[in-house]
């Protein structure tokens, strides 16, 4: 008996350890989750009004309103809008022991978050937040088929003009798959998945998210977001655009084009814009969605030092393009994707080293733009297949494997100890064991994502265990 007691002990050991693998069993909200692991209150920030982090959640859902859930890309802007070190609520807790006894009872001791080797507060915030993020998530990832959502191809169709590596030896397709991740990321998207799939084209699985409930997000995943400031003819001898039917039409001879702002009025007449811009999306280092002075929102458009210089120059030219006959001023065209979105007039040089994209935004469309300003791509995108599953299906197909699953496991059971007696239960509990095990190395090891498929196989493993 004593030489077979350290089997009993190392067994649940392992039982225990698998129970902590495959927990939490389901997503937890990820500002709640953030309370219950803050380890500390103090705040690196002289902001008054976030001296907790409880505070900084009361605030950030008063400004997105109640209806709004708190996500990963809300917290992240708030907490760079408000020069906030979310490091700080989260420090580890000291000494070896601290450490130790962290790492074995998170319950009781809370492990912190280590981030002290990162210099720059943003990239510190974000490393917090993603870590917050994976740990607030159920350990047992499902696939689309066990929980819903979108699943798309997209494909590169001008891969050729931009076919060579990048420096770090990476291919085009390669910061696509980047591109998108970060989009995601910033949408406030968990648990997406974005790989290549051949030379020319991406798979995007958007769990939890039907076009329904969000009808643009494949849309604006596609958008190029080419940026593009362009000069305004507001001459007295500008070209007038010639209607015909409903549409603009432009002289091709014409160094201008004609266009109208993406929220014009019905009866708006469309400007002339010069066909070539003058500066592009590279000379922006980040955007970021901010209040207006009328309750809306714009994007404001932070420059890089090369960039500030650019705009800078080029608004001083537009201040002198004034037409002395009629009044008018110099305008700047700011155009996203070959829309006008908006064309403010240039009084003087603008030497700030920032700009506004205004327009009748809402927070959601701000925040959005300003995402995908911050990771243009450089190819063009369309959609290849594209299937999605509802959560209601999938919430139907879950129950349903699952009921399957307990039932053909008491059926399993009954005849086990009704046929083997003893012997039986001893063999119902040793495969249950090895269910355990599997799972917990699946979910809480290799990070596997379980669907219906991979469901079935495992209750052939028990099938096979138990003949055995």
């Amino acid at each position: 008996m004593k030489s077979n007691s350290w089997k009993l002990f190392l067994t649940l050991f392992l039982i225990l350890i698998s129970f902590l693998l495959i927990t939490p069993l389901e997503d937890r909200s990820l500002g709640e989750y953030a309370l219950s692991q803050v380890t500390s209150e103090a705040n690196a920030s002289d902001h008054i009004g976030h001296e907790s982090f409880s505070e900084v959640i009361e605030n950030l859902q008063n400004q997105i309103g109640e209806d709004e859930v708190i996500d990963y890309g809300k917290l992240r802007d708030y907490g760079k809008s408000n020069r906030l070190d979310y490091a700080a609520f989260f420090s580890p807790p000291e000494g070896m022991l601290g450490t130790i006894g962290s790492r074995i009872l998170p319950i009781l001791i809370k492990p912190g978050i280590r981030v002290s080797h990162v210099k720059d507060r943003d990239k510190r915030n974000d490393l917090v937040l993603r870590t917050l993020l994976k740990n607030s998530q159920a350990a047992i990832k499902r696939g689309l088929d066990l929980r819903g959502g979108i699943a798309f191809t997209m494909e590169a169709t001008d891969l050729n003009q931009t076919d060579e590596l990048t420096e770090s030896g990476a291919t085009p397709m390669d910061k696509v798959v980047e591109i998108m991740s970060e989009r995601l990321n910033a949408f406030g998207v968990a648990e997406t998945v974005v790989r290549k799939k051949g030379d020319r084209s991406i798979e995007v699985q958007i769990p939890d998210r039907t076009t329904k409930q969000d009808p643009g997000i494949i849309e604006e995943l596609q958008k190029p977001a080419k940026l593009e400031f362009r000069i305004v003819n507001v001459n007295a001898d500008a070209p007038i655009p010639v209607q015909e039917g409903e549409e603009w039409t432009d002289d091709e001879d014409i160094p201008y084009v004609s266009m109208l702002r993406s929220d014009s009025q019905p009866n708006e007449r469309p400007i002339w814009v010069r066909r070539l811009w003058s500066a592009d999306g590279e000379i922006i280092e980040e955007a970021a969605p901010g209040p207006d002075e009328m309750g809306g929102w714009e994007v404001r458009l932070d420059f890089t030092n090369e960039g500030a210089k650019i705009f800078a120059d080029l608004t001083s030219d537009i201040a002198q393009m004034a037409d002395p006959n009629t009044g008018a001023l110099g305008r700047l065209a700011i155009v996203l994707d070959g829309q006008l979105e908006s064309a403010p007039t240039v009084r003087e040089r603008i030497g700030g080293g920032s700009a506004v994209i205004t327009g009748n935004f809402s927070y959601r469309e701000a925040k959005m733009l300003s995402d995908i300003l911050n990771n243009p791509l450089k190819v063009s995108l369309v959609i290849g297949e594209k299937y999605e599953v509802s959560p209601t299906l999938a919430a139907g197909a879950l129950d349903s494997s699952l009921n399957a699953s307990i039932l053909g496991a008491i059926l399993v059971i009954a005849f086990m100890i009704t046929y083997y007696k003893a012997g039986g239960m001893v063999a119902v509990l040793s495969v249950g064991t090895n269910v355990l095990l599997v799972i917990a190395v699946l979910a809480g090891i290799f990070q596997a994502t379980f669907t219906l498929p991979g469901m079935a196989a495992l209750v052939l493993t028990v099938g096979m265990a138990v003949d055995a």
